[in-house]
């Protein structure tokens, strides 16, 4: 029987010559892994111990500390200073340094003198010409006043400026005692007194006498809380330090 070649119903024959190869072994099987471990049962669980409290520190007694001296710089004279037995009374020693400054006071009062002048000069113009009200007649240490209101309230102002003349005088004289403003208030009260009770006591009109008491009682006032403001800047108080050396 003849065959085609060509044929490709006819099954090929290998040819020649040609050896046939083997098909390849498969791969060994790998082994399986061995079942896992049980798992092992969970330890109880122990209690928990007390806290012991802590005892408290022990402070350690502080070691006393000796003074270092220090040293001097060259050429500085190191003065000894002697140590003051327990008990011993030690006597004290007076400043003395000037207790009033002159300059600072001499200021102060020219301006107390100026304002307190003004206050009565302006008093005096509310109550007779603003308010309508009569007033007594000033002493007019000067003789300056006349009938009008004008001339008697130039004489309140000049008479106003020397009493805070001399009550500034006074204060400064003053200045020696040991609480110089204590003294002067003393003194201004006494004089705020007079300035009341002397025009109550006039006979005539209440109403002048009650107008002219005011306008005295706010003119010494103010001469007091100016000087007193004064003494507080100008004059130094008294004090006394211990004597060590």
């Amino acid at each position: 029987m003849t065959t085609d070649p060509n044929d490709p119903t006819t099954p090929q024959q290998p040819a020649p010559g040609e050896p046939v190869r083997p098909s390849d072994p498969p791969p060994p099987a790998q082994p399986v892994d061995p079942p896992a471990q049980p798992a092992q049962p969970a330890q109880p669980v122990q209690p928990a111990q007390p806290v012991q409290p802590q005892q408290p520190a022990q402070a350690a007694p502080a070691q006393p500390v000796a003074a270092q001296p220090v040293a001097a710089q060259p050429g500085t004279p190191v003065q000894p200073t002697e140590p003051v037995a327990p008990g011993e009374q030690v006597e004290p020693v007076r400043d003395d340094r000037p207790r009033i400054d002159a300059g600072r006071y001499a200021g102060g009062a020219l301006a107390a003198i100026v304002v307190s002048a003004l206050v009565a000069w302006v008093l005096h113009f509310v109550l007779t010409d603003l308010a309508g009200l009569t007033v007594l007649g000033p002493p007019d240490l000067l003789g300056i006043a006349d009938d009008t209101a004008a001339g008697e309230r130039n004489a309140y102002a000049l008479d106003t400026a020397l009493v805070a003349l001399v009550a500034a005088i006074v204060l400064a004289l003053l200045a020696a005692a040991p609480r110089p403003r204590l003294f002067f208030g003393w003194i201004m009260v006494l004089l705020a007194i007079i300035a009341v009770a002397v025009p109550l006591s006039r006979g005539g009109d209440i109403g002048e006498g009650v107008a002219t008491a005011l306008l005295n009682l706010v003119i010494v006032a103010a001469i007091w809380s100016l000087l007193g403001g004064v003494a507080g800047r100008a004059i130094r108080p008294e004090r006394l330090t211990p004597n060590r050396a």
